[in-house]
């Protein structure tokens, strides 16, 4: 025994100011908190990265740079280096235990020690003694000591040791202030206190293991050194002993959740020890037999022999006495420290362990099987995580998997959760079923709430499977077939089968061999009730096949010949089914949309599923389900592009199987990308339907201009495409006119839609069709994008008029035909699908409809020709059939744009010159009657623009006489006359016109020579109320203060109609004049002659001398206008 020097005595000097000069600091624990990955840095003035580690293990001189003058310092004392040791052993060591004992009563206090010397200070004074104990240990037996020493040596060694490791004890003995403190990375007593204890234990391990290495014994010190192998061998499991309890300590602190990603290591010192004690180990025993039996027999003697610590706490803590997940957690993260070189660098890729499975499988049988382990799911779930942790480093193991799935096929129908509560069957997405499968291949560091233990170990069996070899896959393949067998199958709930095919799939997904687990899932599909849960098992397996490329045919067409009863149930009248069978296209379009976006190969058996039933449920399916799947074709195209080697067979299954679809029935804006996308693949690998796509889309009447502007618009933004396009297509110039004259007459110019337009009246332009057909004309014509088809329109025109030659001018007008196009159809299908309700495109139409009559009129109409453009656009456009019954009212969207651009069509008509062409004054006659009764009889009229003219066309003045000539004459020839007038709808309306159209005395005069003399020939037929005042309104206006030139007019009108009816309708027309008499009684009196002789003329004819009653009506008219004229005077008198 060594004196006690333990009181307050003993003085001991401040090594502050006095401690020798040295180049380097002292290797000990250098604390740097707590362990945040397996992988950080060891600290740099620790054990390891200073490399004395590495030179004990390797027989050299551990620090080889200190202690190397004749004197050493040690606890604030001077002594002789190669003398201390033997000479003054106890005066050294009973310091030693002395500063120990200050630094534990100042952790116990958390304070300095009444000395007043700072426990930091006191750990220096201990480190650079057993920093000196090593070194002369080592120079000993390595340089100065003799042979006959070495007996003395082991004996004081000896002595030395079990007597520091009596009073040092154990780790457990501590004060409980260092369990309770946190953080040990700090200078405070508590922090100070447990890592000097450590440093002395580790020193006195190297010191016991530099003894049992650096020189041959001799005989004589044989039986020394076999003593102190039993002593290093007490040191390794002491110091284990330690660590376990640590460890075991922390356990219960740490959720299962995150066992896989919390170290057991209360902080860097601890894992550095760990890490040593390992790399020692190896060296002599299997690591993880040697902590495992430590572990079990500090459990169970809780007193062992010798000089090791009282494991006896473990029941005061309240700890489980033999929880085997507790050291296979400790194991996980043990076997992460194997990365570590003996320097202290990491390499993911290395390890200095072996695999120790079948001490980690008798852990995993204890927990699973045992009868004092708690087993419920968080336990588990922690246990599996853990596992997967080690094999990640270990690799496989077919006797764990196999231990673990006898577990779990137990309990298929468990939903593996802490509540018994479970909302909806995860697999309802065969997406998320297969996110949650490939999601177990990743790599993770903590287990997380969505992860259930079931989960966690076939993310183990996968990483497993792929690493077994054939055999092994095979027999694992035999377990998961057990309990497929048709009756086992049937006994399983919905949950169970979502675990059971989770692990087929699993093995599917991880195995190449997998074609017999892949035909066993489809065997279960076949033959099963519950067909849901295995199609959309089918449907991640077509996932899983895709995105590791393989093939794919078998179970692609499993789903598709299921999808073609799906499509066939859509339709059917049943609710129930109809809501059950979408059940299935919803999981089918999802699967479908990742499948392609999976595919980097198309050739393993896709073109499957772009088959009829794809078609049959393209027609049956919804709107939005059908662009989901057009969008996942657009993408599988705009793939294939990159990738033609594999292009043919898909391609060939889109245009057969889905584009004839598509162009019957949903030829729509919405499906865009899918027709660009066909398109460009079809020219890039120069196929001969490519025309055909491209003219339907560009010019078919079918398809919504809209699409055409987008389609174009897309393609072109590509320049390459021109260019392909002019090598593949002789007429490529033709048809992009074409389609671009039908786009803009078809679609207004509206802001969503400017780039667009931009874009194609860009390319258009450049065209070199169009710079001839500029040149052509005499004038230069500057295109403006937005008023570009009007300048193209003009310019076509003047082309035409510039040529003389008649065959050559029948040759450019076909020509200029094909490229205006069958406008006629292309409008019928715009109306049938109710274009009259657009008012912008109505009016744009119209507007261009209008310039295409005026300026291109010599190229729409042929003469004799029934068939012509222009007659088909007065049937669709000008005159349409529905607008024929005047009863009705026109379209609301098509009023204002009437009102604004009818004159351009009735002028264009006239500039076709319709007195030598009577199909064009059959045109005029039938505008007349359509549009005369549809708009107030004013300024806004149509025909009222018409007889003023047209600002905006400075020619159409030219034909305003003609216009207005036509004008009056269809009114007096068509709606004036007697047999006309009596069920003429126009009657009212054209009078109310021409009485607004009298009130501008410029046009009076010209309207009276034409007019009057039919509307006094109507007033005799006149039997209706309104019919007569509509007259007799439009009489006072017409004769009412006339001017001389007009009043002859009058008068030369009214003698002709004396002159015409008085011998067959004279009564009447006495009557007439009676009313003019009031209107106008100087007109009446200018006429009196031409009456009584047109009465005296009667009289004569009629052989019968003087008629009694002519005499007495011209009577009742003379005295009428004697009377009113009289009264005029006397009013002239009055004023006078």
């Amino acid at each position: 025994m060594f004196p006690d020097y333990a009181n307050d005595s003993f003085i001991e000097q401040s090594m502050e100011g006095v401690t020798p000069k040295r180049d380097v600091n002292i290797p000990q624990l250098m604390c740097m908190g707590k362990v945040s990955f397996a992988e950080d840095a060891f600290h740099s003035a620790g054990y390891v990265c200073s490399r004395e580690f590495d030179y004990v293990l390797n027989n050299r001189d551990p620090l080889y740079s200190l202690h190397t003058e004749e004197s050493v310092l040690l606890f604030s004392k001077c002594f002789i280096f190669e003398e201390a040791f033997f000479n003054d052993h106890e005066l050294l060591f009973t310091l030693l235990k002395t500063t120990y004992a200050k630094i534990e009563l100042a952790a116990k206090a958390n304070q300095i020690h009444s000395t007043g010397t700072s426990p930091t200070v006191m750990r220096q004074n201990v480190v650079n003694f057993m920093s000196y104990l090593r070194v002369y240990t080592h120079r000993f037996l390595s340089e100065f000591g003799k042979d006959d020493e070495l007996e003395v040596l082991y004996e004081k060694l000896t002595e030395m040791i079990e007597q520091t490791c009596l009073w040092l004890t154990c780790v457990s003995d501590m004060p409980s202030i260092v369990f309770s403190s946190g953080s040990l990375n700090n200078n405070s007593p508590v922090a100070v206190l447990f890592h000097t204890y450590f440093d002395i234990k580790w020193s006195l391990l190297e010191i016991a293991y530099m003894a049992n290495n650096l020189r041959k014994y001799n005989e004589n010190s044989r039986k020394s050194r076999e003593n102190f192998l039993v002593i290093l061998q007490q040191l390794e499991e002491s110091l284990c002993g330690d660590l376990l309890y640590l460890a075991v300590r922390k356990f219960p602190e740490v959720s299962p959740n995150d066992w896989s990603g919390t170290s057991p290591f209360n902080c860097t010192c601890v894992r550095e020890l760990w890490f040593m004690l390992l790399v020692i180990l190896k060296n002599e025993n299997s690591v993880f037999n040697f902590v495992l039996k430590q572990y079990s027999n500090l459990l169970e003697n809780p007193s062992p022999a010798g000089f090791l610590q009282n494991f006896s706490d473990t029941k005061r803590l309240k700890m489980p006495s033999k929880d085997p997940l507790a050291l296979l957690w400790l194991f996980t993260h043990l076997s992460r420290l194997g990365g570590y070189s003996q320097l202290g660098n990491w390499d993911k890729n290395f390890s200095r362990m072996e695999p120790n499975f079948d001490v980690i499988n008798k852990l995993v049988q204890l927990y699973l099987m045992g009868t004092d382990a708690i087993v419920n799911e968080d336990r588990t779930k922690g246990l599996v995580g853990c596992l997967y942790s080690l094999s990640q480093i270990w690799g496989s193991n077919l006797n764990l998997c196999i231990i673990l799935w006898e577990y779990f096929h137990k309990k298929l129908d468990d939903n593996f959760t802490t509540s018994s509560a479970f909302e909806q069957l995860p697999y309802s997405s065969s997406l998320s079923w297969y996110e949650i499968l490939t999601a177990n291949l990743e790599p993770w560091k903590s287990l997380t709430p969505r992860h259930n233990s079931y989960f966690i170990f076939l993310r183990l069996l996968g990483h497993h499977m792929e690493l077994l070899n054939t055999k092994s896959q095979a027999s694992l393949k035999a377990r998961l077939y057990v309990k497929l067998q048709g009756k086992k199958i049937h006994e399983l709930s919905l949950m169970g089968l979502y675990h059971m095919i989770s692990a087929c799939l699993t093995i599917v997904l991880t195995s190449e061999s997998s074609d017999d687990m892949c035909s066993k899932i489809l065997e279960m599909s076949a033959n099963h009730k519950q067909k849901f849960i295995f199609f959309v098992a089918e449907m991640v397996m077509l996932l899983i096949c895709v995105s590791r490329g393989r093939d794919c045919q078998q179970v692609a067409t499993s789903i598709s010949s299921q999808m073609e009863k799906v499509s066939r149930s859509i339709k059917d009248s049943d609710i129930k089914v109809r809501e059950e069978q979408r059940k299935y296209g919803t999981v089918f379009i999802e699967n479908f949309q990742e499948v392609i976006f999976q595919s980097k190969n198309f050739s393993l058996g896709q073109k499957i599923l772009i088959d009829k039933p794809l078609r049959s449920y393209l027609k049956s399916c919804g709107n939005c389900d059908r662009s989901v799947i057009l969008d996942s074709l657009s993408n599988m195209l705009r793939k294939l592009r990159n990738t033609p080697e594999n292009c043919e067979e898909i391609y060939t299954a889109v245009m057969t199987h889905v584009y004839p679809l598509m162009k019957e029935k949903f030829a729509s804006i919405e499906h865009i990308s899918f027709f660009v996308e066909l398109t460009t693949v079809a020219l890039d690998t120069s196929r001969p339907e490519f025309q055909s796509i491209f003219t339907f889309l560009c010019l078919d009447e079918k398809v919504n201009p809209r699409l055409s502007l987008k389609y174009l618009s897309q393609l072109l933004e590509t320049r390459q495409f021109l260019v392909n396009l002019s090598f593949s297509l002789d007429n490529y110039q033709s048809i992009l006119l074409q389609s671009w004259f039908r786009i803009s007459f078809l679609l207004p110019s509206v802001e969503e839609l400017e780039d667009d337009f931009d874009r194609l009246n860009s390319i258009v332009k450049r065209l070199p069709r169009m710079a001839e057909l500029n040149l052509t004309v005499q004038s230069n014509i500057q295109f403006n994008c937005k008023e570009m088809i009007l300048e193209f329109m003009m310019m076509i025109s003047a082309n035409l008029q510039n040529i003389q030659n008649y065959s050559e001018r029948s040759t450019v007008r076909e020509t200029y035909l094909q490229y205006i196009g069958p406008l006629d159809k292309y409008l019928n299908s715009g109306f049938i699908g109710g274009l009259w309700e657009a008012t912008d495109q109505v009016s744009h139409i119209l507007h261009l409809g209008g310039q295409i009559y005026f300026h291109d009129g010599n190229i729409i109409y042929t003469k004799g020709k029934v068939d012509c453009l222009l007659a088909q656009l007065n049937n669709v456009l000008l005159i349409p059939i529905n607008f024929s019954d005047v009863n009705k009212e026109l379209p609301a969207a098509a009023i204002s744009p009437l009102q604004q651009y009818l004159p351009s069509y009735i002028f264009g008509l006239f500039r076709l010159n319709p007195s030598r062409d009577p199909y064009v004054m059959r045109c005029l006659s039938t505008v007349f009657q359509t549009y005369m009764t549809r708009f107030p009889p004013n300024h806004s009229h149509p025909f009222t623009r018409c007889w003023i003219g047209l600002e905006s066309e400075p020619i159409s003045n030219t034909l305003v006489p003609i216009v207005r000539t036509w004008f009056l004459q269809t009114i007096a020839s068509s709606v004036l006359p007697q047999k006309a007038a009596k069920s003429s709808p126009y009657l009212q309306p054209t009078l109310h016109w021409l009485k607004y159209l009298i009130t501008n005395k410029e046009w009076k005069l010209e309207i009276l020579k034409s007019i009057l003399l039919p509307i006094f020939e109507l007033s005799l037929i006149l039997d209706e109320i309104v019919g007569k005042k509509t007259v007799t309104d439009f009489l006072q206006s017409a004769v009412s203060t006339p001017s001389a030139e007009q009043m002859a007019v009058m008068e030369q009108a009214l003698n002709e109609f004396v002159g015409r009816h008085l011998a067959f309708n004279s009564s009447r027309l006495f009557k007439l004049m009676e009313v003019i008499s009031f209107l106008n009684a100087d007109l009446v009196r200018r006429t009196l002659p031409k009456l009584r002789e047109q009465v005296a003329v009667t009289e004569l004819k009629r052989g019968i001398g003087a008629d009694s009653v002519l005499s007495d009506r011209f009577s009742s008219v003379t005295g009428n206008f004697l009377e009113h004229w009289n009264s005029l005077w006397v009013s002239h008198d009055a004023i006078d």
